[in-house]
């Protein structure tokens, strides 16, 4: 196999058996969540953190705070509590009222098997030690206990990162013994939809401007409920035919910041970089290699040096935010839906303009 294929399959293995394993904990801290939800009916978790405390960090929220179930949905009597932005970013403030300490320590023994693989700065884990009982932080989330309860702040999206996660628990744990005069419940029967509701993700951009970007399609495009397949007259050698565009229509902030954190933990794995190397004749080789796969269809994207997979957060275009992730993946946001594009089957350049013109279809009827 060449050398070029096997670090794209390494890379790709890697990433699925991290994504696998991230999966698995937070399969495992959900049930212990449910199971510490049980028997506190009558509490809310939206009354210990206010509307204006949140916008500090998201800014203007497009509803009242509302209570969510596990998966997210709007529940009067969800365990969990949905802060949301006009623009779609947000928090959920997940809260245990009583028997967290004995769930901890399981949650705990997870992490300590995990943190290898997350990493974690030091220093900002001894400044959070500081203001818990118990305090575990996961990519995406941060858990901390005070007593018996604990909150679970699922920041993925909000831009207010760990640090800004850690006040949030803070004020709330604080508030236990005192919640604020508020009813999540209600504001759950009221809560909004999708910021774009979902429709038919083909219907975004027309056959004919697919074509005009990717080349002549074999057939009809295919709607299906991950996004729009598109599958081309002709193969393009290692890129085949098909090209998928991804449509995730809620929550796509947060997708997308899951992604970059699952590309920086591969980087670490794989000791810095997808790739080793640095030496001028590494370079010339892995730049050889990547010509070679974009002449066969491919937009494997390097990083300037040639030591790695290219990461890329600045990309500018018609979206609120975009990455080229682990130069495998180009996944863009707009109003919190977000379309991605694997560069393992199109060129970089197509894929970008194939999310740029599905973003100007969302904002059509």
């Amino acid at each position: 196999m060449r050398p070029a294929i096997s670090a794209v399959l390494l890379v790709g293995f890697t990433a699925a058996c991290i994504g696998d394993r991230q999966n698995r904990f937070a399969r495992m801290v959900d049930s212990l969540q449910r199971a510490g939800a049980a028997g506190q009916a009558g509490r809310d978790p939206c009354a210990l953190y206010g509307r204006a405390e949140a916008e500090q960090f998201i800014g203007p929220l497009r509803h009242d705070p509302y209570r969510v179930d596990g998966g997210g949905d709007p529940s009067p009597g969800g365990s969990a509590c949905r802060y949301e932005a006009q623009t779609g970013r947000h928090f959920v403030l997940d809260v245990t009222f009583d028997g967290a300490e004995l769930g901890m320590r399981a949650v705990a023994l997870g992490a300590a098997i995990a943190s290898p693989i997350f990493g974690t700065d030091s220093a900002t884990m001894a400044s959070l030690r500081s203001h818990f009982d118990q305090v575990i932080p996961i990519p995406g989330h941060l858990m901390a206990r005070k007593g018996d309860a604990m909150v679970d702040v699922a920041y993925e999206g909000s831009r207010a990162g760990l640090r800004g996660a850690a006040q949030i628990a803070n004020v709330a744990l604080g508030r236990l013994g005192a919640p604020l005069p508020y009813d999540g419940s209600a504001a759950a029967r009221s809560a909004p939809g999708p910021l774009v509701a979902p429709r038919d993700p083909c219907s975004l951009v027309s056959r004919r401007d697919v074509e005009a970007i990717l080349g002549t399609l074999a057939s009809d495009p295919n709607s299906h409920e991950a996004g729009c397949t598109y599958t081309l007259a002709a193969r393009r050698g290692l890129g085949g035919q098909v090209v998928e565009l991804a449509v995730q229509w809620r929550d796509g902030f947060a997708a997308l910041e899951q992604a970059r954190a699952t590309a920086a933990i591969v980087q670490r794995q794989l000791g810095g970089g997808a790739m080793p190397g640095g030496d001028s004749g590494f370079k010339g080789v892995m730049q050889h290699m990547q010509s070679v796969m974009r002449g066969q269809g491919m937009g494997l994207q390097m990083s300037d040096s040639g030591s790695g997979l290219q990461n890329d957060s600045t990309v500018a275009g018609p979206w609120d935010e975009a990455s080229l992730v682990a130069g495998l993946g180009f996944n863009a946001v707009k109003s919190d839906v977000m379309l991605s594009v694997d560069l393992r089957t199109v060129p970089y350049d197509q894929a970008r303009a194939l999310v740029g013109k599905a973003m100007q279809g969302l904002s059509s009827p």
